[in-house]
């Protein structure tokens, strides 16, 4: 477990760093650029959004986890559909999602390997989220049937 928490501390430094870097050259959105987390009392199983600055238009990321049939707990991590967002709203879709083993919040060397830990193809309902930008927090409803929290309140990770 604490090899699993060293690897997001690891990304996180790293982010923040090419965040960093690419707000000198890009000029990002610095009240929506960055890192958000929705903490939960099993922390492997916290949800964090990465969004960012590519090009002139917000790009993200979403990392999250699923509940199968059988009970197990499952990891995906996609690039975050028709983003819409402005001062104070946003809203976003997940796509089809492949299913992991194990948490995709951390730095893989290969996509290779990342393939052994499949478990399921996919999950197909598309996820559909909405809400609310305020400072550094994000509130969110989930409009799909397929979301284990109706309600994610994400809070930005800043650097200390």
């Amino acid at each position: 477990m604490m090899k699993t928490n060293f690897r997001f501390i690891q990304f996180f430094v790293l982010f923040l760093g090419v965040l960093s870097c690419t707000a000198q050259t890009k000029k990002p959105n610095k009240d929506t650029s960055g890192i958000y987390v929705f903490e939960k009392e099993d922390t492997i199983r916290n949800t964090y959004i990465m969004l960012y600055n590519e090009n002139n238009a917000m790009k993200g990321h979403f990392f999250g986890s699923e509940k199968i049939a059988n009970g197990d707990i499952l990891f995906f991590q996609n690039e975050i559909q028709n983003l819409k967002l402005n001062n104070t709203k946003i809203s976003f879709e997940i796509g089809v999602r492949k299913l992991y083993k194990t948490s995709q919040f951390g730095i893989q060397k290969s996509t290779e390997n990342r393939e052994n830990f499949i478990t399921t193809p996919t999950s197909k309902e598309k996820l559909k989220f909405s809400g609310k930008i305020k400072d550094a927090e994000i509130i969110l409803n989930c409009n799909s049937t397929n979301c284990t929290d109706k309600t994610l309140n994400f809070q930005k990770v800043t650097a200390k």
